[in-house]
């Protein structure tokens, strides 16, 4: 079995720059503080890392992370039967 932490998604226990691959799948929805969240990911990312983040269509911040992932993020948006995938590209 691998290495668990639970951890808050605004404030993670990571070094900066530290993952290559990140993913945030269906859960983004759920966090209190998307805005928090979102710099977090781009503070542990690593140069050229890849990250993908989905979210519920149906989800009521779907409106507000779209605007969130905008300022931050350059990426391509894939529409699937319940959920929105984000693809990152890069940071903005």
């Amino acid at each position: 079995s691998g290495l668990k932490i639970n951890a808050n998604a605004e404030y993670l226990p990571f070094k900066s720059n530290t993952f290559d691959i990140i993913l945030s799948i269906t859960a983004m929805q759920n966090f209190d503080d998307v805005e928090s969240s979102m710099r977090e990911i781009k503070r542990i990312a690593g140069d050229n890392s890849q990250i993908i983040i989905s979210c519920l269509k149906r989800s009521k911040k779907l409106n507000k992370i779209r605007e969130i992932m905008n300022r931050n993020f350059v990426f391509k948006e894939i529409e699937e039967e319940k959920d929105i995938i984000f693809l990152i590209k890069h940071f903005k």
